[in-house]
C-alpha cells in the first residue's frame, strides 16, 4: 500500500464517520498505513532493538535506554502510523512543555516536512505552551504539561508519549492510562533508567513478564546500538564514574540501596523556581579539572525552612580564572543581586585565593571541619526529608540537570561503607553551604541576610 492519503482525507469538508474506518469503542485501533510502509516512506531504518520495539503489540511500552541512542526518536515514530490514520487524537506529555519538544518536533518534521502532508492547524510555540497539529483527516497531535495535572483531564486518547518518564509522578501515568481506556490506546514511555525504586522500574518489570500482555519493555545499552558508536562509548567510560556509566551508557536501573540520597524524588524535590529579591543569594563552589568545577546559586527563606537551588554551573578542563569569569558573566546576564555569602571547598587554597583575587569573598573557615563528609551528608538528608502534608525543605530547579543526576547516582562503597568520591561535586558544594548555614555545632555560622 502506498503512502498517499486518499482524496477524502484531504477534503476537510467531508464528514468522516468512525464506522468507515473500523473505529469501535473498546477495540484497539488498526492503523490505516502499515507501520513498515510508513517507516519506508519517511526513510526510517530502525536498528534491531528499535524493530523489536515497534513490532511489539502491547499497549504500554517501556524503553530503558542509554543516553543518545534515539529513545525520543523511536517513541515519536512508533505513534506516527496512528497519527496518519483518520480520527485519532494523541498527546506528548512532558513535566514541562520544553521537555516534550523533541518528540513533538520529530513528528512535525516527519509528517509535514518529509511527507509534506497538509495541516488545518500547526503551532510550535514552546514558550507559550501552544504546540499542536491538526490534520485534514480529523487527527490531532497535542503537547501537554504535567505540571498541572488538571490539564490531563480531557477526552479519550488513542495514544500518548510520556517524555522523559523518570521525571514524572506515577499519578501522571495513571491519569494517562485513564485517558486511554475508552479507545484501548497505547502509551509509550522511553527514557534513561531512574533508580530502581521508581515506578518506571516496576512497569519495566511488568513488561518482562510473558504473562502480562498489556506491557512490553526493552533495555537498550549504548554498547549494542549504532549510536553513539563503540569508539565513543569506550572513550566516555574513562570520563564517567562507574555508577553513572552503568545508568547512562549500560541503561541499568541503579539499585537504591547504595544511594546516599535515596529519598530524592524528582517530582517532589524538583520544580520550576524563580529568583526572589527578598531572600539572600549565595554562591557555593567545588573545584575540579577532570572532575567538574561547580558553582551553585542558592537561596534560603527567612525561616530557614526552605532551600532553593536556582542555577548550576558545571565545567571541566578550564582554569579557575576562566571559570570564575564565566560564573560572573552568567550572574550579570541573570540580573540578580549580589551574593551575601560565598563558600568553597576548603581543600583547594589556590582556587579559593583565585576567587578572592576576582573580588569573590569567601566566608567560613578552612580545615578539616569543612571536610566533614558525614556531617554534610546528614544536613542535606535532613532537608530532603519528606513529611506528610509538608513541602520538602530542599527544592532544586528543573534546569539543574547535573545536580539532580548526582542526587540519584552518588553511592556508597559496599566494601568500606563510605561515600565514594564520585558523582558528588555539586553535592560537595551544597554541603559546604549547609555546614556554614545550618551546623548548630559551629557558633560562627548562620544565615546572612541582605
Amino acid at each position: 500500500m502506498g503512502h498517499t492519503l486518499p482524496q477524502g482525507f484531504i477534503d476537510a469538508s467531508e464528514r468522516l464517520r468512525p464506522e468507515d474506518f473500523g473505529i469501535v469503542t473498546g477495540k484497539r485501533r488498526e492503523t490505516w498505513v502499515p507501520p513498515d510502509d510508513h517507516f519506508r516512506a519517511i526513510g526510517y531504518e530502525p536498528y534491531r532493538q528499535q524493530r523489536e520495539f515497534h513490532a511489539a503489540k502491547a499497549r504500554f511500552k517501556v524503553v530503558a535506554g542509554a543516553k543518545r541512542i534515539g529513545k525520543s526518536f523511536m517513541g515519536a515514530r512508533d505513534v506516527q502510523p496512528l497519527i496518519v490514520s483518520p480520527m485519532t487524537h494523541g498527546w506528548v506529555v512532558g513535566v514541562t512543555y520544553r521537555r516534550a519538544v523533541k518528540e513533538f518536533e520529530y513528528i512535525l518534521r516527519d509528517l509535514t516536512r518529509t511527507l509534506q502532508l497538509g495541516t488545518l492547524e500547526k503551532n510550535n510555540n514552546v514558550r507559550g505552551g501552544y504546540m499542536n497539529i491538526t490534520f485534514p483527516w480529523d487527527s490531532k497531535v497535542e503537547v501537554r504539561s504535567a505540571k498541572d495535572e488538571n490539564d490531563l483531564e480531557a477526552e479519550a486518547l488513542d495514544w500518548a508519549i510520556l517524555a522523559e518518564p523518570a521525571q514524572h509522578r506515577e499519578s501522571t501515568v495513571e491519569l494517562l492510562i485513564e485517558r486511554l481506556m475508552e479507545k484501548r490506546g497505547v502509551l509509550i514511555m522511553p527514557g534513561t533508567p531512574p533508580p530502581a525504586r521508581h515506578w518506571m522500574k516496576r512497569r519495566f518489570d511488568w513488561g518482562q513478564d510473558p504473562g502480562n500482555e498489556d506491557y512490553y519493555s526493552i533495555q537498550i545499552p549504548a554498547t549494542e546500538t549504532p549510536y553513539p558508536g563503540l569508539d565513543e562509548v569506550r572513550r566516555i567510560e574513562k570520563e564517567l564514574s562507574p555508577l553513572r556509566y552503568r545508568r547512562d551508557i549500560l541503561a541499568e536501573f541503579v539499585a537504591t540501596d547504595d544511594i546516599v540520597y535515596s529519598t530524592i524524588e524528582y517530582p517532589v524535590h524538583v520544580d520550576d523556581l524563580e529568583y526572589n529579591r527578598d531572600l539572600p543569594l549565595y554562591w557555593c563552589f567545588d573545584f575540579g579539572w577532570s572532575h567538574p568545577w561547580v558553582c551553585l546559586w542558592v537561596q534560603v527563606d527567612r525561616g530557614a525552612e526552605r532551600v532553593y537551588v536556582l542555577r548550576e554551573y558545571y565545567q571541566r578542563r578550564m582554569t579557575d580564572s576562566d571559570n570564575i569569569d564565566a560564573v560572573r558573566e552568567i550572574h550579570r546576564d541573570l540580573g540578580w543581586d549580589r551574593t551575601v555569602l560565598n563558600v568553597a571547598d576548603p581543600r583547594s587554597p589556590g582556587a579559593r585565593a583565585e576567587l578572592e583575587n576576582h573580588g569573590v569573598e569567601i566566608t567560613g573557615m578552612a580545615g578539616s571541619q569543612r571536610g566533614d563528609v558525614d556531617r554534610r551528608t546528614e544536613l542535606v538528608r535532613q532537608k530532603l526529608a519528606i513529611r506528610t502534608g509538608v513541602t520538602p525543605s530542599l527544592i532544586v530547579d528543573r534546569s539543574c540537570d547535573n545536580l539532580i543526576d548526582e542526587f540519584t547516582l552518588h553511592d556508597v562503597d559496599p566494601k568500606t561503607g563510605k561515600e565514594r568520591d564520585a558523582d558528588n561535586d555539586g553535592l560537595d558544594a551544597l554541603g559546604y553551604l549547609f555546614l556554614e548555614l545550618f551546623d548548630e555545632g559551629d557558633d560562627d555560622v548562620g544565615i546572612a541576610w541582605a
